[in-house]
């Protein structure tokens, strides 16, 4: 009944449009970014629609722009994205817009969005809402404009709370090779279990030099070019296919776009280093009046990184380790330092020779600054004076403050789109291009001298060693990864609403690194540990002077493709009428192929004569698919039978073939070759959502999924075997075959999620919704190789495991000595695939809006992500060891929340990120042990107090009606962000790489703006 009150109000209450035109026909449509009630009267009047709404529900939302051929529902559905609202059509061909219900029909079909929208989007999944019957969390172009973030590593750092990065390659430094690739890891499991996707694609994976296949790097795609982000923190083998065991991140990108953008930003942080430039250009135009649609986007961005001593987090971890353990450094010696360390040799204190005034320094270890010309005196003086101290500063050279603490970077991209109809079909054509390039340095460790107690250069009466800096010797890192990817496709309309899509792409990705610097010559080596060096205590430039042509040039390349391809047709529509609304299904056929092939390394040294090409193996993957998916509306969301209202059920199933081979070395079981494995498995997917209360929603599902094998699952090699420790034949030495690496018959890991969770988006408090969903993941038969599976296991436990021990026979003569078995010949010491992981999570989101009675509207949002257990079996016989809360596993607690205020064209945001507390040791019990003994000491406690992070951004819109070009309006956005406003210092982590918590962003405050003009 109030239904019916509500739409005569608006009725008498909004003037009507024109009557109406055929809503299903398309117009060209080109509408700038403004208040979203005088974009849906513009789209009105432009398809001749009645249109009902009212201002209250509308509010002061923005819409963006829009522009090109489209029909009406079409052009709505632009407008209104990311808001919660939706728009009805009426029995009498009106069309009303409302707020959307958690019990809603009105939710997207299982249909891919390229079925639906046609030219609008490339993006070949279904589009997916946080409403869904799956608990997928999704970020709009607003929020990634907001977050003033360069790459999408940052955003889903910052947005996915279920997102446990801990350390990027890009803050590993050298320790990765200059790497800045991203790495995305849901749930803590592992990046190469989290999927990633490109419009519902698969990108081409980027080929290591272990396990083959990594995961998809996106650091390069430009934000500007991102329509939305979805994600699933689930296992959903069931839609995606292999690899998507933690989860699923699918980048849909802009398509829907005429004219010309362009976007510059400029960021500096608060101290004035790690300056960041973009540049980003787009061009949409159609060349015969919206039967063609052209799109090119090119971007360029540069990010200047950071060096350890632009901060001063390893000088502040230094300093806490000396205080904590002062003895540590005189047994393991100082990390490098600005100054010369001298530490006693024997462990004595250190005493002076009578020469040197005989006094004793009442410590084991004191400093001097290295310097030239500098009387015995003024050494006897310093050396006193810092007794019992260190210099926590770095040294100057590239072992210290010049080491790499974030990488530099560099990323271009290239994006264009063309599609064309012809009645029925459309055809289309899209290239990826994405270029990564980051760098890194490093240097040697310290030099360590000796000097004997009667050295003529040492000061003191007993052996010390001298801790120097290496003489200036930097070695430099330059990583590149370029992925590419080609897809051209066909999309046909078929009778009864079906739409038909084939496609096939066609791509590579690239990674490749060199690596430059300076080792030691023979002859270093021998004039080094010969003691014909220079004493540093002494002259110090004399003592750098002494290295003189002991050095050559050092250097290493290593390069690597992965060539992709992948056909797929897809098949969508309506199978019949239910009572809440059409059954619909998707349906898949796809051969995927990726294939490294003659990657290589080569490396020269001043130690060999020549250089070394090493060939890497050959490995490849090919996957056959079958899948559909089918949406269920089995109850309207207005049925008289409340407890089943709005009742939906997805079910989607998977049937994958998978081959995988890779070349063998010599050291394997067969002595090379190829070794080819070929697996088959069906996943599913399985849920239900509905709606028993008003504003309250129900759901839950079951997913399935499968880890691919990788290149370490195959490798099977043969080492030599000893014991002593055989029960069968107790004080013999036995030598024997130990075959190691993967599985005899390696099975893909299995992975299975239950989904749980409630939405509440209560009636009397419009634009409110709060979600609850609890995650249960469990992964077994995981590919584990380590100690605990050694031979000495088998051999021990052999009565479990007859055939991995091979025994000779056990003569009369052993039987005689009480041996009870024969001499061993060979163990199968390989992975059991015993492996298992246990996760619970929760997860929660939070979004609200509200008017300020004209003033502006407010919208407030939260994600929070409680991981309460995480547990892994690494052996077989061995307990579960806990995850959560420690430096290998995933903090328990991570989440961030903001507020957004909009008042016409100003928008304001603030923003925090909160990290939860872990602990600094390992969840493996020998790491553990050893955290315990020196980190924990050092680091003064176990515990990383929780540290939180806070944003704040301001936007400004102008819209010039008459501006642009060929009459068309024009629009302009300027955004300045202030990312870490309140300059939060890291906690410091003396055994973190970098010294800090690097859930943190080592560059602390920082600054950006950004100009964006629709020309």
């Amino acid at each position: 009944m109030w239904r019916y009150v509500y739409l005569g109000i608006v009725a008498l209450t909004v003037p009507s449009i024109a009557r109406a035109a055929p809503e299903d026909a398309l117009r060209t449509l080109t509408l700038p970014a403004q208040p979203l009630s005088s974009s849906v009267q513009s789209i009105a009047k432009r398809y001749g629609i009645q249109l009902l709404f009212s201002q209250s529900v509308i509010g002061e939302r923005w819409a963006p722009s829009v522009s090109g051929r489209m029909t009406v529902e079409q052009a709505f559905a632009l407008v209104l994205a990311g808001s919660p609202l939706a728009v009805q059509k009426t029995g009498e061909g009106s069309f009303i817009i409302t707020a959307m219900s958690v019990g809603s029909s009105e939710q997207p079909k299982a249909i891919p969005d390229i079925l639906v929208i046609g030219q609008r989007t490339q993006n070949t999944d279904v589009r997916r809402t946080e409403n869904d019957v799956r608990p997928y969390q999704v970020i709009t172009r607003q929020d990634i404009a907001a977050s003033h973030v360069s790459t999408i590593e940052e955003l889903a750092g910052k947005r996915f709370p279920a997102n446990d990065q801990g350390a990027t390659l890009s803050q590993q430094g050298a320790g990765a090779q200059g790497s800045t690739a991203s790495s995305i890891n849901l749930r803590g499991l592992g990046t190469d279990q989290t999927l990633i996707l490109v419009d519902g694609h698969r990108l081409p994976m980027m080929p290591g030099p272990v396990n083959g296949f990594n995961q998809s790097d996106v650091n390069a795609i430009p934000l500007e070019a991102i329509e939305r982000v979805e994600a699933i923190t689930a296992t959903a083998g069931g839609i995606y296919g292999p690899g998507a065991t933690a989860g699923v991140v699918n980048l849909v990108l802009r398509r829907d776009y005429r004219g010309i953008d362009v976007a510059v930003t400029d960021g500096v942080t608060a101290r004035g280093d790690t300056p960041t430039r973009r540049v980003d250009l787009r061009l949409g135009f159609t060349p015969d009046h919206g039967s063609t649609d052209v799109m090119v986007e090119y971007a360029r961005s540069t990010f200047g990184g950071l060096d350890v001593g632009d901060r001063d987090y390893q000088k502040r971890a230094n300093a806490r380790i000396f205080a904590n353990d002062p003895g540590y450094f005189v047994l393991a010696g100082p990390p490098p330092s600005a100054s010369l360390t001298v530490a006693a040799s024997g462990g004595d204190v250190l005493r002076l020779k009578s020469a040197f005034g005989g006094a004793t320094l009442g410590s084991q270890i004191t400093f001097v600054p290295p310097a030239d010309g500098r009387s015995s005196a003024e050494l006897v003086q310093v050396l006193i004076e810092n007794a019992g101290k260190i210099d926590p500063n770095p040294s100057p050279d590239a072992s210290g403050d010049g080491q790499t603490l974030l990488s530099g970077r560099r990323t271009t991209a290239f994006i264009a789109s063309a599609r064309h109809r012809l009645g029925p079909i459309e055809l289309f054509v899209d290239y990826l291009h994405f270029d990564n390039e980051g760098t890194a340095q490093t240097g040697y460790p310290q030099n360590t001298i000796k000097l004997s107690a009667d050295d003529p250069g040492n000061p003191f009466d007993q052996a010390v060693t001298v801790y120097a800096p290496q003489p200036s010797q930097t070695i430099r890192y330059a990583f590149s990864s370029r992925v590419s990817r080609l897809t051209g496709g066909v999309i046909v309309q078929l009778p009864g609403a079906w739409r038909a899509e084939g496609d096939y792409s066609h791509g590579s990705g690239i990674s490749s690194y060199v690596s430059r610097g300076q080792q030691l010559t023979l002859a270093g080596i021998n004039a080094y540990y010969g003691g014909n060096i220079g004493n540093p205590l002494g002259d110090y430039s004399a003592y750098l002077q002494s290295f003189a042509g002991l050095f050559g040039d050092y250097g290493e390349t290593s390069h690597a493709r992965n060539v992709f391809g992948d056909a797929s047709l897809r098949l969508a529509g309506p199978v019949l009428s239910l009572s809440g609304g059409d059954l619909s299904a998707t349906l898949l056929a796809e051969r995927r192929s990726e294939r490294v092939a003659n990657a290589s390394r080569h490396s020269y040294s001043p130690l060999l004569s020549d250089e070394i090409v090493e060939a890497r193996p050959n490995y490849g993957q090919v996957t056959s698919s079958l899948y559909g998916e089918v949406r269920a509306p089995l109850v309207d969301a207005l049925s008289g039978f409340r407890p089943l209202r709005g009742l939906e059920v997805q079910l989607a199933m998977r049937r994958d073939w998978t081959t995988t081979d890779a070349i063998q070395n010599a050291l394997s079981v067969d002595g090379g070759g190829t070794r080819t494995v070929r697996n088959t498995g069906t996943v599913y997917t399985a849920g239900l959502k509905f709606s028993p209360i008003e504003g309250l929603l129900l759901r839950g599902s079951i997913s399935t999924g499968q880890q691919p094998l990788t290149v370490s699952n195959l490798s099977r090699y043969i080492l030599p075997g000893l014991t002593f420790n055989d029960p069968k034949r107790p004080g013999t030495f036995e030598f024997f075959d130990e075959v190691s690496g993967g599985a005899p018959n390696p099975r893909p890991g299995r992975a299975q999620s239950l989904s749980a969770g409630i939405v509440f988006q209560p009636q009397g408090v419009p634009n409110l919704r709060v979600s609850v969903d609890f995650t249960h993941i469990e992964k077994r038969g995981e590919d584990v190789v380590t100690l605990a599976n050694g031979s000495a296991y088998f051999i021990a436990n052999e009565q479990d495991y007859p055939d991995r021990v091979v025994r000779q026979p056990l003569t009369s003569a052993d039987a005689a000595l009480g041996y009870t078995g024969g001499l061993i010949t060979s163990v199968d010491s390989s992975s059991l695939q015993n492996g298992r992981t246990v996760t619970d999570s929760v997860d929660g989101l939070m979004d609200f809006s509200f008017s300020l009675n004209g003033a502006g509207i407010i919208a407030v949002h939260a994600a929070t992500a409680w991981q309460p257990r995480f547990r892994r079996i690494i052996g077989f016989g061995l307990p579960s060891r806990n995850y959560v809360g420690v430096t290998d596993g995933a903090p328990a607690f991570r989440g961030n929340a903001g507020a957004r205020f909009t008042a016409g064209p100003l928008t304001l945001s603030a923003d925090a990120q909160l990290t939860g507390r872990y602990r600094i040791t390992s969840a493996l019990e020998f790491l553990q042990d050893i955290d315990e003994r020196y980190a924990v000491v050092h680091q003064g406690g176990a515990d990383i107090a929780a540290q939180a992070t806070f944003d704040l951004a301001v936007e400004y819109r102008v819209s010039i009606a008459d501006g642009g070009l060929a009459g068309r309006p024009r629009a302009m956005s300027i955004r300045f962000g202030v990312q870490d406003a309140f300059d939060t210092r890291p906690k410091t982590v003396v055994n973190a790489s970098g010294a800090y918590n690097t859930y943190l962003d080592p560059r602390r405050r920082r600054f950006d703006l950004t100009v964006a003009a629709n020309l």
